[in-house]
């Protein structure tokens, strides 16, 4: 039986430890509550063993770890309040809880009556103690009887909430375990010092490998724009205006049923000049969406937009897309690839492509692709859209994408520039007026026919959009009459001014079953205060193959 326990918590919604030690100061005790992940249980016989353990000492010592700081924090707890079935609970005292949280139900309430940062070196007296009734861990046994190697091996376990120890003792073992996200089962290898859990695929540009889900559902980002001007949402805890990955919380847990997707898609621009604090911030979203949702590396899939590739120096917070071409290849991709690396852990390719297969928890199988749609660096053609034909080719070979072949149920490509006209009119207002539709659509069009590409999805144009194209030829290498589905997601992140037609934020939900996929349309109310749902449409699968829009919004 554990002795103690380890809470992790990460800043998303205010300052955690500032508020808490607020209250503690004027009140002499705080309510801590306990921000569960969908798959965790409530460890009855746990916490009624440490409620023993408070009766008779007065308190139970117990840590708090700060994951997104990697900070940790000495609390002393001296009640601990749980449902005796499976359930939820009201705050008991909500004047003594922090406000943004007091009026929520969890599955456990803290009191704490201290709280007081530690050197993190004291997370080594400890010995993982796993708790089978809390949390079904198949990397369990790895971590049981074995010496917290550092904070940073316990915070880089799977996703929870919690984490029970022991005081170590000799004979427990005292090695590192690196959990490196697993695409499928796991085996161990390792010497005196290190053992690590090696998956039989790591992570790369592509993973053909299917990745396990249990949702059925993908969740469709693009045109973040993260800057200090021209970002919609707060971007920190200080600023008075919630951040997107608060609004995405909780719209995701709605329309999940408090399961997160399958995948997460971001096609492009995720900054506004390419610089290296607005990728920072970007990054950072990244790690707050994973955080609240559980989603690991492997669950995403992103591509560059003209705004984070920077062929011309940007020199003030504005974007001018007629500046001069003025740098290399290499220097104009630096700040995204340094993004990728440091945000889903894998050396991106020449192509700054992608691609994962997923098997969705109904069965339906799904290839995400995306590639780079940013790659025109002469002059007057920078941040105009272009793809390539060997790009398209390279990344067809690396997912095995054979015309004719056998095939997961859907085939995705995503990209950041639009193959077709979006809006509904585009007014010719001087000479050189930059038009941004990809260059090489036709050619896209036509070789994804060829490849059994169902939908292609973009952004670019921060106005959702939705149709079917297909496509005759005197030699066709593809049925005829087979048709694939386009999408468009709104802008989820851009401010106010620089919002299409749509005039609000938006971002998109892919729904899969065996028939087609319904497509929804989530954004912000009129209120402001959260998303909701603004259109929906459904692709449906056709009898001459591919998809087909049978139902508009």
């Amino acid at each position: 039986m554990p002795s103690t326990m380890v809470l992790r918590f990460r800043d998303l919604v205010a300052k955690t430890i500032e508020q808490h030690g607020r209250l503690i100061q004027e009140h002499g005790f705080v309510w801590w509550g306990w921000w569960n992940k969908p798959e965790e249980r409530v460890p009855r016989t746990t916490f009624q063993s440490f409620t023993k353990s408070i009766q008779s000492q007065g308190q139970l010592s117990a840590f708090l770890a700060d994951s997104g700081n990697r900070l940790l924090f000495g609390t002393a707890i001296k009640e601990i309040k749980f449902p005796d079935a499976e359930g939820f609970i009201d705050c008991p005292d909500p004047e003594k809880t922090p406000t943004y949280y007091s009026k929520n139900q969890y599955k456990a309430w803290f009191k704490l009556i201290s709280i007081e940062q530690i050197p993190i070196d004291e997370i080594r007296k400890w010995t993982y103690d796993e708790v089978q009734e809390f949390l079904d861990d198949p990397t369990a046994e790895s971590f049981q009887d074995k010496r917290v190697f550092n904070l940073a091996e316990m915070l880089e376990r799977r996703h929870r909430t919690i984490y029970f120890v022991r005081p170590f003792r000799e004979g427990d073992r005292d090695v590192e375990v690196r959990l490196i996200p697993a695409i499928g089962p796991s085996i161990l290898v390792g010497d005196e010092r290190k053992l690590q859990m090696v998956p039989p695929v790591a992570l790369k540009d592509f993973i053909t490998t299917p990745i396990i889900r249990d949702t059925n559902y993908v969740v469709h980002l693009s045109d973040l724009h993260f800057s200090d001007t021209h970002h919609g949402f707060g971007v920190s805890l200080d600023d008075p205006n919630r951040t997107l990955v608060q609004y995405l919380r909780d719209d995701i847990h709605e329309i999940g049923g408090g399961k997160p997707p399958a995948a997460v898609l971001i096609t492009g621009d995720f900054t506004w000049t390419g610089q290296k604090s607005e990728f920072d911030r970007a990054r950072s979203f990244i790690q707050d969406l994973q955080s609240v949702t559980g989603l690991e590396d492997q669950h995403f899939v992103v591509v560059p937009g003209n705004h984070d590739i920077c062929w011309a120096t940007q020199n003030s917070d504005e974007f001018d897309p007629s500046a001069k071409v003025n740098r290399p290849k290499k220097d104009a991709e630096e700040n995204y690839r340094k993004f990728i690396s440091d945000s889903l852990q894998f050396a991106p390719n020449s192509d700054l492509s992608m691609g994962r297969r997923y098997l969705l928890g109904n069965y339906v199988s799904l290839d995400i692709v995306g590639l780079n749609s940013c790659t025109l660096e002469r002059r007057g053609f920078a941040g105009l859209g272009y793809v390539g034909y060997d790009q398209l080719k390279r990344a067809a070979t690396a997912m095995d994408w054979r015309p004719l072949a056998s095939k997961t149920k859907y085939r995705f490509l995503a990209l950041h520039h639009h193959l077709i006209p979006v809006s509904s009119r585009e007014e010719i207002s001087t000479y050189d007026h930059r038009y941004s539709l990809t260059i090489d659509s036709g050619q896209i069009v036509y070789v994804a026919l060829e490849l059994q590409v169902d939908l292609i999805a973009h952004g670019h144009m921060h106005q959702p959009f939705s149709s079917d194209i297909s496509r005759t030829a005197n030699e066709p290498t593809f049925p005829a009459g087979r048709s694939l589905c386009i999408h468009c997601a709104g802008s989820a992140g851009v401010g106010r001014a620089d919002l299409g037609a749509i005039g609000r934020n938006s971002y998109s939900v892919y729904e899969f079953d065996d028939a087609g996929i319904t497509l929804t349309v989530r954004s912000i109310g009129e209120a402001a205060d959260r998303f909701q749902k603004s259109w929906s449409c459904r692709f449906d699968i056709s009898p001459q193959g591919g998809l087909r829009l049978v139902s508009k919004p």
